[in-house]
Formats: structure tokens, sequence, C-alpha cells
């Protein structure tokens, strides 16, 4: 599978919960620097937030998902 094709249904939620863009966004990730800026720019097209950054996931999450480990964090209203 590839990156495109695996983050797909995460694409679809986050286009379903964010629709204000002063919604707070941000692509969390362990050592998968390309994949998260790749998430970015997918969800760009999918979002009208103007600013998504990319921080690192905390060890505690690291443990239990492993490396390359990506995920999406937002706020819904």
């Amino acid at each position: 599978m590839t990156i495109k094709t695996l983050i797909q249904p995460l694409l679809l939620v986050v286009a379903e919960q964010c629709k204000a863009e002063t919604m707070p966004i941000c692509v969390l990730q362990v050592e998968a620097e390309k994949e998260a800026e790749f998430l970015v720019a997918e969800l760009h097209t999918k979002v009208n937030v103007p600013n998504i950054p990319i921080y690192e996931l905390p060890p505690a999450i690291v443990v239990h998902a492993g490396q390359k480990a990506m995920g999406v964090g937002f706020f819904t209203e």
C-alpha cells in the first residue's frame, strides 16, 4: 500500500469535521517527516485551513503506535 492509499480514510474524517478555516489543526508524526509533509499537502486540498503545522508525537504515544506513526489533531465546535 502507498501512503496516498493509507491516508484516504483519515482525509475523509478530517474533511467532514473541519469546516471552518479558523479551526486549529496539526499533523503529528514520528520519523515520518516526508510522509507528514505529503499529508499536510493533501489536507490543504480538503480543508480551508491556512496553517497546518507538523509536530512530533510524544514518546508515550510512540511506544504504543510504533515508528512512522502519524495522525491529525483538531478540535471541533
